[in-house]
């Protein structure tokens, strides 16, 4: 039951920023046309930093869930 809460709150950092991400990628592009050509840039660096945080999260959390795993099974088998 933890784990699931834990997952869920996790999963909802995750989202948010990949929210965030996907706006600003949209914003950027140059088919819409919404900014200029210089903030283009900067909405595209952002978004990058941003796509490199959540694949590190991601990572974090697959790490987290496969040493849980381990753990469990670790306790209540052996």
């Amino acid at each position: 039951m933890h784990f699931f809460k834990l997952f869920s709150v996790a999963l909802a950092s995750i989202m948010k920023l990949l929210l965030i991400t996907v706006l600003g990628a949209f914003l950027a592009h140059d088919r819409f046309d919404i900014l200029r050509e210089n903030a283009r840039k900067h909405v595209n660096a952002v978004s990058i930093l941003c796509l490199g945080f959540i694949i590190s999260k991601v990572i974090y959390i697959y790490i987290y869930i496969y040493i849980y795993i381990y753990i469990y099974i670790y306790i209540y088998i052996f």
